[in-house]
């Protein structure tokens, strides 16, 4: 047989034929065919191919629409589940600050105020969902499931890429029944969507690096900073998206290396313009966000378990921002910039490790273990007691632990016969280290689910061909894998238990289910009564009861149990003011103010307290509205209380200083707002715009004790733009008509007032 004419012509399509594994054609035939004008019998068999080929794509296709069809199905069954339990509008601590924050963006203050103290690119995207759709819970979680559907077909395409479309199928499957890939996906937490721009930038890096063309190599490193100005932990694994690039280009490192310098680029050019945003808006050299000196600290200091997000004493688990901000400025002594109170933190949790290397290292050794364990860890929900309300999560067995099992087997199974998977075994490794030396949780392992997926798929094909071949050896594995998923290798944590009841009942709580909210902080407090913060919960509840007997006692023990939190003092201070007892309340408040002087309801509670105490005279009563208004950086409320508590001392001439002050107080930075993580956000626009209306009313009524009609026509109508359900505006708005003389106003005004509160008292006055 002579040589085929047409050799080099195969050799350099882009595509393998599965019916004639030695034929390579274009992606329609069309190219070979015009070539093989002259040679009918090589063209029509090339048409075969393509037929053949065409067919076999169509089959794929249908393959991987069921698996999308039976991942929607699944998800779909979630969340209408999902949405008949009380959880379903009971948001935790995060997914409150990404909605708060989310909102905040959409309602126009896109570029923020200060550092980003978390990366922002999940929160714009909510933002943009907020403007297109509006605040809603359905659209929020239908856009994760889409994440998810994505994130899914990534899957596959990764898995094929690598080992085929039987691994593929079978590693995308598994994706679309994962119960915490699920479960995460509903949340309004970045990480399913971090997930999905990981694992997209490494999938168009692999493409990129088989075309070689300059533009899908920078269309690669943008999605890269995309992922890394979603969560910064994408910047330890970009250097790795390197290796597919160098090795696609053989030996030409002037090659290489301009190919990897454009993929770099794209990357620094998204993290680059948000480290030019955060120097722009806050001068502060910040390269994404702040968070990561705090979370260094967290996973390194001397009470550190490796899976809780607490702080030491009196911090614990509910810690602020203003907290860590605080005691980085008390021990620095000045003010600090957010990307210097992350310097601080990062410094002390550094020079623990320094100081204590084999408690450090002990430390980093059990958060690789926990990292790696067949446990979810969750601190805000006890995962497992939540997805055992589904019977289909409940009784479904894939978990980190046989994901593991697998992934380790086809690690051993790719370096011997498919070197090419060996970088994906890398960044998982190479993930888990970086995430070890910080914290574990269970979101945090959710990215490298894919990849694990991904090289345990191709490895059951690759075992059992070479279990038919003798070669067990493969299987051996799975040995290490099973002990280090499944054998506690350092102590089992599953977390607090009391803090699982504080969670339930604050669903309860929130629902205004307050029996059953107090039922279940007393179960939680019969497993530990000491618990932070456990009979502050059963205190709240007994407050929202009206049995304030049991919640004063409550209280006290919280204050026994843990004298150096705040909470319960302020608490127990507003039962005696309401009990008619301001000394008791203002020897609390000053308590309270003591453990944590920045506290805002801590000061409010003061102010009302000194008000009404017959020990205060009115000079020290405006010192005391001084430093609250000091202490807490001009705080919108506090201006308010301020003002009011000094005009019944009556000193009008200050509560007007402080009210006017009140009506230009600026929110404070959205990315550090303590309050953002909580269900009523206290800064919300909404909430603000009724504060300033009650300033102004404030205003208004002052004026017209003092005469000044015209102004305080002014202020009352002010405040009825702002909240026109306060009756009392309207009252000093008629009033200050009448005053000046405006009769045809001020009937005008009490004719509208009257619609809208009919039969009200206030009103009938003017009849």
């Amino acid at each position: 047989m002579g040589e085929n004419p047409h050799k080099t012509v195969l050799e350099k399509a882009d595509f393998c034929s599965p019916v004639c594994p030695g034929l390579r054609f274009d992606q329609n035939g069309r190219n070979l065919c015009k070539i093989l004008q002259g040679h009918k019998k090589d063209a029509d068999y090339i048409r075969l191919v393509v037929l053949e080929v065409k067919r076999e794509k169509r089959r794929e296709i249908g393959g991987l629409i069921l698996i999308l069809v039976i991942a929607l199905a699944v998800r779909i069954l979630y969340l209408y589940q999902f949405s008949q339990l009380p959880d379903w509008t009971h948001l935790t601590v995060d997914n409150n600050y990404h909605l708060n924050w989310a909102r905040n963006m959409a309602e126009g203050n896109w570029l923020g105020d200060t550092t980003y103290f978390r990366a922002p690119l999940y929160i714009f995207v909510l933002a943009l969902i907020i403007k297109l759709a509006g605040v809603s819970l359905w659209v929020f979680r239908i856009f994760g499931l889409m994440i998810g559907l994505a994130t899914t077909i990534l899957v596959y395409q990764t898995s094929r890429f690598y080992s085929g479309i039987r691994a593929a199928r079978l590693a995308s499957l598994l994706y679309a029944f994962f119960p915490i890939v699920i479960y995460f996906e509903s949340e309004l937490l970045l990480d399913s969507f971090f997930t999905f721009l990981l694992l997209a930038a490494w999938y168009l890096t692999l493409r990129a690096a088989r075309s070689r063309t300059r533009l899908s190599l920078f269309i690669a490193g943008l999605v890269w900073g995309l992922s890394a100005i979603t969560r910064p932990t994408s910047l330890l694994l970009l250097p790795l998206s390197l290796w597919p690039v160098i090795r696609k280009n053989g030996s030409s490192l002037r090659v290489a290396l301009k190919n990897s310098l454009t993929l770099l680029a794209g990357a620094v050019i998204i993290v680059g313009l948000v480290a030019t945003r955060n120097l722009v808006i806050a001068s502060d050299p910040v390269l994404i966000a702040s968070q990561a000196g705090i979370n260094l600290y967290i996973g390194n200091n001397p009470n550190a378990d490796g899976v809780s997000a607490g702080l030491e004493e009196p911090l614990g688990l509910n810690w602020r921002i203003s907290d860590i901000a605080y005691e980085a400025e008390n021990q620095v002594g000045r003010d600090l910039k957010p990307g210097e109170v992350s310097n601080f933190w990062r410094s002390r949790a550094l020079a623990w490790i320094t100081e204590n290397p084999v408690e450090a290292g002990q430390l980093y050794l059990a958060k690789l273990s926990y990292f790696f364990s067949n446990l979810e860890f969750s601190n805000n929900r006890s995962l497992g007691r939540f997805l055992d309300l589904f019977p289909f999560f409940k009784y479904n067995p894939l978990g980190f632990g046989l994901l593991l099992l697998i992934a380790a087997i086809g690690f051993v199974a790719s370096r011997k016969l498919r070197p090419e998977l060996m970088p994906v075994a890398v960044m998982i490794i190479l993930y888990a280290a970086g995430i070890a030396l910080f914290f574990v949780t269970s979101r945090f392992r959710l990215p490298v689910i894919p990849f694990m997926l991904i090289l345990g798929s191709s490895a059951i094909g690759m075992t059992w061909s070479q279990i038919v071949k003798r070669k067990w050896w493969i299987l051996t594995a799975g040995v290490p894998a099973a002990l280090l998923a499944f054998v506690p290798l350092a102590p089992t944590i599953h977390g607090t238990p009391s803090m699982d009841y504080i969670s339930r009942g604050l669903t309860r709580y929130a629902h205004g289910d307050y029996p059953t909210a107090l039922r279940i902080f007393e179960e939680g407090r019969g497993i530990d009564s000491t618990f932070p913060e456990i009979n502050l919960n059963c205190g709240a509840a007994c407050v929202r009861l009206g049995k304030t007997d049991s919640a004063s006692y409550y209280f006290s023990q919280e204050i026994k149990f843990n004298p150096q939190r705040n909470a319960a003092y302020t608490n127990l201070a507003s039962l005696h003011l309401l009990n008619d007892q301001p000394e008791q309340a203002l020897s609390l408040a000053r308590q309270s103010v003591e453990l944590r002087p920045f506290d805002i309801n801590a000061n409010l509670i003061l102010i009302r307290a000194a008000a009404v105490s017959e020990q205060i005279s009115d000079d020290y009563l405006l010192q005391i509205t001084d430093s609250t208004i000091a202490r807490t950086d001009q705080e919108l409320e506090v201006l308010l209380e301020s003002g009011i508590a000094l005009l019944k001392r009556g000193d009008p001439a200050n509560s007007e200083k402080v009210l006017r002050a009140a009506l230009v107080s600026p929110p404070p930075p959205i990315e550090t707002d303590d309050f953002a993580f909580d269900r009523n956000f206290r800064h919300s626009q909404k909430n603000r715009q009724l504060l300033t209306a009650s300033a102004h009313y404030q205003l208004s009524y002052l004026l017209g004790l003092n005469g000044r009609y015209s102004d305080a026509v002014y202020q009352a109508g002010r405040a009825i733009e702002l909240d026109s359900s306060r009756t009392e505006a309207y009252v000093n708005l008629i009033s200050g008509y009448l005053a000046l003389g405006e009769r045809g106003k001020a009937d005008s005004v009490l004719s509208l007032a009257e619609r809208k509160f009919p039969g009200n008292a206030l009103l009938q006055r003017f009849r």
